[in-house]
């Protein structure tokens, strides 16, 4: 799937997308999300979150980025994130569900 991400803001933004493994949600995953430190090289992400194939899309300020993500057959849930690694401000973008 063909993911364009227009940022229009002031800041350096990315566009981040998960899976959801039911009897998840995505907002569990969000939960899990907003409240992980992820400076510790340590962290642990449940397996029932999946990781999307080319789901991070970053751009710059002002600009346009494009990706192909490989999107799995699950709840599906993007985050749009601004601000310096390992913080950052989130704002989620909501979920919906792909069938097999």
């Amino acid at each position: 799937m063909k993911v364009q991400f227009a940022n229009d803001s002031s800041a350096s933004a990315g566009l981040f997308a998960a899976g959801v493994k039911t009897p998840q949600t995505w907002p569990e995953a969000l939960a899990f999300i907003e409240g992980a430190d992820f400076s510790d090289p340590g962290i642990v992400v449940p397996d029932w979150i999946i990781q999307v194939q080319g789901g991070n899309v970053l751009a710059e300020a002002g600009t346009d980025a494009t990706a192909f993500v490989t999107l799995p057959a699950a709840e599906v849930g993007v985050i749009c994130g601004t601000g310096e690694w390992p913080r950052f401000a989130l704002t989620d973008g909501g979920s919906f569900t792909l069938e097999e």
